[in-house]
Formats: structure tokens, C-alpha cells, sequence
């Protein structure tokens, strides 16, 4: 039986599909899937054909791309007030500390990234302002310490 409903197919028979490098085909064949009120794997015959599916075809349902997200700290929380007052005090301390005690990070944007998990982590709420923002405030002391070294 084929299935023609929305189901759940077995990662490893897509997994090429989805190289990091962008490289894996975008066609594959699926030899297992399940209804997605089911538990048991119902096997596309003949196993060695298996059905033809397009990487543009599958589709990732919006619960368990976010229940991935969370788990995974995919995104970095970001404020939403834009009248919130932040502690640029603190986070100018903490960003001369931390090139201080460990020097320039590689690439702009992973202080970037360092200070908004500072502002994350020291804030009552979690809330942090947007990178560009804090882009802003690093990039003159950025080009300041690479123009000196």
C-alpha cells in the first residue's frame, strides 16, 4: 500500500538528501513511512525500488520544527521593546573584559553573538537587544583594534 496522506518517512532513507554542504540529491527513494497517528512502519514495496520523493516535496510540520528550535537553541532570543533600556554600561565592561582576558574572536559576528547571550543571560527577563544594534556599538571598536594591529 502507498500511502497518500500526510506522513511521517524514516530519516534515514532522506538523510542524504539534506547535506550540510548542499551537495546531496534532490531526489531519494522511501522505503518506510507511518500515518502520523501510527507507531508501527509500514514498508513501501518492492523494497528495492522504494517511492520516489523530490527534496522540495517533504515537508516538516510547524510543531516539530519547533519543539527542534527549543531543544536545539536554533534562534537567539531577541527583545521586542524597543524602548527597553539596556545595560550598555555593563555590556562595555564585559566586551573589554572578554577581549582583555581572551583577545578579538576571529569574525565581528561571534562577538556580536558572545554580547547578545551577555545581555541573555544578565538580563531579568532573558530579553537582549537586536545584533544590528549591538553590531553597531562593536563595529568602530572593531575596525579601532584591527586598524591598530
Amino acid at each position: 500500500m502507498i500511502p497518500s496522506d500526510l506522513v511521517v518517512i524514516a530519516p534515514g532513507d532522506v538523510l542524504a538528501m539534506f547535506r550540510r554542504c548542499g551537495t546531496g540529491p534532490r531526489e531519494g527513494l522511501i522505503r518506510r513511512a507511518r500515518a502520523l497517528s501510527e507507531g508501527e512502519w509500514m514498508h513501501i514495496e518492492p523494497p528495492e525500488a522504494g517511492l520516489p520523493i523530490m527534496r522540495d516535496d517533504l515537508l516538516i510540520l510547524a510543531d516539530a520544527l519547533a519543539r527542534f528550535e527549543e531543544a536545539h537553541g536554533v534562534f537567539r532570543r531577541v527583545g521586542t521593546s524597543a524602548g527597553k533600556s539596556n545595560d550598555w554600561g555593563g555590556f562595555y565592561g564585559t566586551m573589554i573584559l572578554r577581549i582583555f582576558r581572551s583577545g578579538l574572536p576571529e569574525k565581528q559576528a561571534d562577538l556580536v553573538g558572545e554580547m547578545q547571550e551577555w545581555f541573555i543571560a544578565s538580563s531579568a527577563d532573558g530579553d537582549a537587544p537586536d545584533e544590528s544594534m549591538i553590531r553597531k556599538r562593536i563595529r568602530p571598536i572593531w575596525r579601532m583594534l584591527h586598524a591598530e594591529a
